[in-house]
């Protein structure tokens, strides 16, 4: 099968983690309460740090996360508390727009010594984590497009939030504002309780991933880089990012 066949399964997990053991592989997700909004509202969101999707299991230190919602080009940090019952750090954003608003999140994790399952060596790695999630207020425009210049980056091709059950979505996957073929993971909200286990798995090619959306619900996509590097305090650079959106 070509590496840009989309391949669909019902149960798909990734089972080829590099590292052996490391709590940096969790993913991280911004998640509303309400993915459908009116101007003026205040939506409640959650920051997860997790292998389960979509529900915390590893609280972060409010500290090392950087949120903010963006409606148009106004940019707003949103403070954030730890949660300490459901392992989330919590928010909230008031959208004043009406059209796509968005909630971004940054995440620099510690340098971490990991093992790696391919050759069993240890070697220093820095995690660095981008996440968006999409909230329509009123009625959604084409902010989705927006890029945000985050060093790896998923965008929409086409309106995610309007998608309906049999459609096939594409998105961009950017490394550096460049296309990137990786493999690109996609699951909805409580479609398993296993770890990293996805409803969907695919390759990009020339940079575009291809994902079927078969029930509704909040939706994630995922995909993570890797570089080689010669810090002097890491020699791995691991990248991730997740955009979150709603299906109808």
């Amino acid at each position: 099968m070509k590496a840009w066949i989309a391949r669909y399964s019902v149960l798909t997990t990734i089972s080829a983690l590099i590292f052996a053991s490391s709590s940096r592989a969790h993913e991280f997700i911004i998640k509303p309460a309400a993915m459908h909004a009116k101007a003026g509202d205040k939506v409640p969101f959650s920051v997860l740090s997790t292998h389960v999707f979509m529900a915390g299991e590893e609280l972060l230190s409010a500290g090392t996360v950087r949120a903010s919602l963006l409606e148009g080009n106004k940019s707003v940090d949103l403070p954030l508390k730890e949660n300490n019952i459901l392992q989330t750090l919590d928010g909230v954003a008031t959208v004043q727009s009406k059209g796509t608003a968005m909630i971004t999140g940054h995440l620099v994790e510690p340098i971490e010594t990991v093992t790696s399952q391919e050759t069993g060596k240890q070697l220093k790695a820095k995690f660095e984590k981008f996440s968006k999630a999409l909230i329509v207020v009123d009625t959604s425009d084409k902010s989705y497009e927006k890029t945000l210049g985050h060093r790896l980056e998923i965008l929409p091709v086409s309106n995610p939030t309007a998608a309906k059950i049999g459609d096939e979505l594409s998105f961009k996957i950017l490394f550096e504002g460049k296309p990137l073929q990786a493999y690109v993971y996609a699951t909805y909200d409580g479609f398993s309780r296993y770890y990293n286990t996805y409803a969907y798995v695919t390759e990009s090619r020339e940079g575009i991933a291809r994902v079927k959306i078969t029930h509704p619900g909040p939706w994630m996509v995922r995909v993570e880089k890797r570089l080689a590097v010669a810090e002097k305090d890491y020699s791995l650079h691991v990248l991730k990012a997740v955009l979150v959106f709603p299906v109808e």
